[in-house]
Parts: C-alpha cells; sequence; structure tokens
C-alpha cells in the first residue's frame, strides 16, 4: 500500500510530528512519513486580525505548497491548536487544491478552545472561537473545516504530561488551562468568562 504522509502546520507543530513519529516507532507501527509540504511566508501574520475575511485572504497568502506532492497520498496534518478555525479553514481548501492528496486527517494537539483567555490570547469573547459556535461538535466542526477527520488531544492528557515533564516540580493543577476546561484560576475570570454571575461591590 502507499505509505501515508505526515506534515505540521508552522512553526511550533513540527514538534508534534515528531513526537507522533516516535510513538509510531515505539508501538511497532509504520509511522506516516514526514513531508516539509508547507511553506510560510513570514511577511503574513493573520491571529490578530480582527476582519475574518481579512484573516482567510491572508492565509491563503501565507504558505507556499509544492503541487501533487501528496497526490493520490492520505495526509495526516498536526496543528498545536485552533481558536478562530480560520487558518485550517482557509487552508484545507488550498491543500486539496494544490496538493491534492485522497484523504485530509488532522490531529490537534490540545483540546478544544472553549472558552476565552484572558492571559495574552486576543479572543474576548467565546462567541469568536470556532468551538463554541459548534457547541463542541466534533464532527460539524470537521465538516465545516473540510477535513476527513479531526483528533484532539485531551486536555487531561495535556496537563498530565506537563506535570509528568517538571519531574515532580508542578502537579496538573498548576497548569491554566481555562481555555478548554473553564477552570479560571480567579474569580474574575469567570465573571468575565459569564460562568459564574459578577460580583456588584455594596456602597454602605
Amino acid at each position: 500500500t502507499t505509505r501515508d504522509l505526515v506534515t505540521g502546520i508552522p512553526e511550533t507543530a513540527r514538534e508534534f510530528v515528531g513526537g507522533f513519529i516516535e510513538g509510531c516507532v515505539e508501538q511497532g507501527k509504520l509511522p506516516p512519513a514526514p513531508l516539509e509540504m508547507l511553506f510560510k511566508r513570514r511577511q503574513y501574520r493573520n491571529f490578530m486580525e480582527d476582519n475574518p475575511a481579512d484573516r482567510k485572504e491572508k492565509v491563503k497568502k501565507k504558505f507556499r505548497i509544492t503541487e501533487g506532492i501528496a497526490k493520490g497520498r492520505r495526509l495526516w496534518i498536526f496543528d498545536d491548536s485552533y481558536v478562530r478555525g480560520d487558518v485550517l479553514r482557509a487552508l484545507v481548501p488550498t491543500i486539496k487544491e494544490v496538493a491534492q492528496p485522497d484523504e485530509i486527517h488532522a490531529l490537534i494537539a490540545w483540546d478544544q478552545f472553549r472558552h476565552p483567555c484572558y492571559r495574552g490570547i486576543d479572543v474576548p469573547h467565546a462567541s469568536q472561537l470556532l468551538s463554541t459556535q459548534f457547541s463542541g461538535d466534533l464532527n460539524r466542526i470537521r465538516e465545516h473545516l473540510g477535513l476527513t477527520s479531526l483528533t484532539h488531544l485531551p486536555i487531561q492528557t495535556t496537563r498530565a504530561l506537563l506535570a509528568e515533564q517538571s519531574s515532580g516540580a508542578l502537579t496538573i493543577d498548576d497548569f491554566c488551562t481555562a481555555c478548554s476546561d473553564g477552570n479560571y484560576p480567579t474569580q474574575y475570570e469567570k465573571e468575565l468568562a459569564g460562568l459564574i454571575p459578577a460580583t456588584r461591590l455594596v456602597r454602605k
């Protein structure tokens, strides 16, 4: 049979590709062949764009893809996460058209982004999040993105791995994963996210 291919969306996802291949080898499985398929043009940055149309247009110009490089093959693509989903939404049709794989399977190294982050990621409201828009329904999200399959690493697994890598210095409770599980460290963040009623100061 024709061997599957695996690629990462630049830049951080390349690390996950390496780990995935190592995991396949450790389990005695033939891993997909690694493929450098997506080449990022560094002058484009779409993450902070406010206008969805502008973000999608930039994504189309952001990556250069080798024509026919995955023709007739099953392609696995890694991404570290998706927030609004604009990158994958614009990139998948382009991959289909240019690289020409038979199937595209996405592996996401972070669980669904369901809640706003108030600690550095510019997502002030849950309505902007792709997972929230589809009520966390993976099948509907997969169809929206045009994928053959869509898989996330569960947040519980991520927290356990982070704690394990700290050699006992940290526990799973030392990491903020509120964007996925809604477990904000502070009451104020919970209020901002609408998970609890906002408290009001009463003047005497």
